[in-house]
């Protein structure tokens, strides 16, 4: 019985600066635990998209993933539900088939799932056989497979000798969050963006019409007040500024990625981690915190290409 994967399960990624990223899309009306059912063609926070599940197991036609699909950055879901999974096979049966779509043809240049290609697929009876055949079988079926081609050598396995860092990050993250929420800053911003406009124009419109002349439009406070919290919080945030935890980090932990496990995680999350809370705790909208995420990842990047103070070398992932 393999785990099903769930809307919010995390998704580790190889590439560089993802790190770990949770299964952001999944099905809207089949819930696993309370939270939607993870398909082969939804999205991690990252974009990658899952490439892999059970075609035995739909959900919305699709097939459903599960602990351990891979995804079209390389990388594998890591979490899954504790008691709800696919896969269970009873002697021969092959119910744990599992198939690599993409693979198969099933997504679109852009990412997206082909739903007719996907439905002629699971509807073909020689799937199993077609998936084998395109090397696109992930399953006991693949492994069982005899093969007369010699096995080659095994390596010896490696043990990393470098200690678990997650725990001492995430104290030390949680401490900052824990302080900044309450920072004079964080409730400035708070109480810039609690002006109500809507209420503000009611009372305004109350007013008899000598009282509303000259006054000041509550849209117009309102756009200032949010440009006066933007300005407080990029301050705080901005590249090397107070709120910009990576180089801290690099001095405090030594190293731009720290293992956990199998793997290893780039240090930018904790900052990422960070931004989110507080600015939610200032009064920033989801939508706004991520405007502002994708613009200082553009800066930051343009300063990286001039200066490489920050710049992590090239590393080759955990096995």
């Amino acid at each position: 019985m393999i785990s099903s994967a769930r809307l919010g399960d995390k998704h580790a990624c190889p590439l560089p600066g993802h790190g770990t990223t949770p299964i952001a899309s999944a099905s809207g009306d089949v819930n696993i635990n309370g939270m939607g059912a993870a398909r082969v063609g939804d999205t991690c926070g990252c974009g990658a998209v899952i490439t892999t599940g059970f075609p035995s197991i739909l959900v919305n036609g699709r097939p459903m993933a599960h602990l351990g699909s891979p995804t079209s950055h390389g990388g594998t879901i890591i979490t899954g539900s504790g008691n709800v999974g696919g896969g269970f096979v009873m002697g021969d049966a092959g119910g744990a088939t599992i198939i690599n779509f993409m693979a198969l043809g099933a997504f679109r240049p852009d990412g997206s799932v082909d739903d007719e290609k996907m439905a002629t697929l699971l509807a073909d009876p020689k799937l199993t056989e077609k998936a084998l055949a395109a090397n696109a079988l992930v399953g006991p079926e693949a492994a069982g497979k005899k093969s007369d081609a010699q096995p080659e050598p095994r390596a010896e396995s490696v043990v990393c000798k470098h200690p678990d860092r997650m725990e001492e990050l995430a104290t030390y993250i949680a401490d900052e969050m824990n302080r900044n929420i309450h920072h004079p800053s964080v409730l400035k911003m708070k109480k810039l963006l609690s002006y109500d406009v809507a209420e503000e124009t009611r009372k305004q419109m109350d007013l008899p019409w000598y009282a509303q002349v000259g006054a000041t439009s509550p849209q117009t406070i309102g756009a200032a007040n949010g440009a006066a919290a933007l300005v407080i919080w990029t301050e705080r945030v901005g590249q090397y500024r107070d709120w910009d935890h990576k180089p801290k980090i690099h001095k405090k932990f030594g190293g731009y990625y720290h293992k956990q496990g199998e793997y290893e995680y780039f240090y930018d999350i904790w900052s990422n981690i960070h931004y989110g809370y507080v600015g939610r705790a200032g009064g920033l909208s989801e939508s706004v915190l991520a405007d502002g995420a994708g613009l200082e990842q553009i800066v930051s990047d343009s300063v990286g290409a001039i200066s490489d103070i920050t710049k992590p070398p090239v590393r080759e992932g955990l096995k």
